[in-house]
């Protein structure tokens, strides 16, 4: 396959799997909190398995696209330029980074937790800032989220590796340019 065959087929599975993390996001989701914060059915899954096929570069790329489409295409509660940042494009963008933490269960695991760890910093700060929430205010009020979609984003990794694994859906791509 030629470079330009790779790379346009790269940017439709990013274009599919962006589309597919904004349905989950915003469409099979629990609204919990009245200022942004919801839980869902492993919205980041898709950015995920895009980091392992393609790299943590490419996946923190995907991880923004999917944060600021979810912030053109769901509902705003701020669009002050800390919550765009800390709301959406760190949050998301950061979970791309999954495939430098390994492709084994347990390696994926830790991946999820200290980046959800990360998130939860990126919501906090915003809380505290952009809407003037208190510190253990902003704490408490970003954990009722945070904390059960690393959960939900665990079980669903541990459910779903190994047929990603068996398909080959999680190998690595890399381009073979054509002689």
């Amino acid at each position: 396959m030629n470079q330009k065959n790779f790379r346009l087929k790269t940017l439709a599975e990013g274009g599919m799997l962006a589309a597919i993390a904004v349905i989950l996001a915003e469409f099979v989701k629990i609204p919990l909190m009245p200022n942004g914060g919801s839980v869902t059915l492993g919205s980041m899954i898709p950015v995920f398995v895009f980091s392992y096929r393609h790299g943590w570069k490419k996946g923190v790329f995907l991880g923004v696209v999917c944060g600021a489409l979810q912030l053109l295409f769901g509902q705003k509660y701020s669009l002050h330029p800390l919550s765009i940042l800390c709301d959406y494009i760190i949050p998301f963008g950061i979970m791309g980074f999954i495939s430098l933490f390994g492709r084994t269960l347990p390696k994926c695991i830790v991946g999820i937790l200290v980046l959800s760890a990360i998130r939860f910093v990126s919501h906090t700060i915003s809380g505290m800032v952009v809407f003037a929430t208190p510190f253990w205010g902003s704490i408490t009020y970003n954990l009722t989220y945070v904390v059960p979609e690393a959960i939900i984003l665990i079980i669903l990794m541990a459910v779903l590796m190994k047929p990603l694994e068996k398909y080959k859906i999680l190998s690595p791509i890399h381009s073979k340019t054509s002689a």
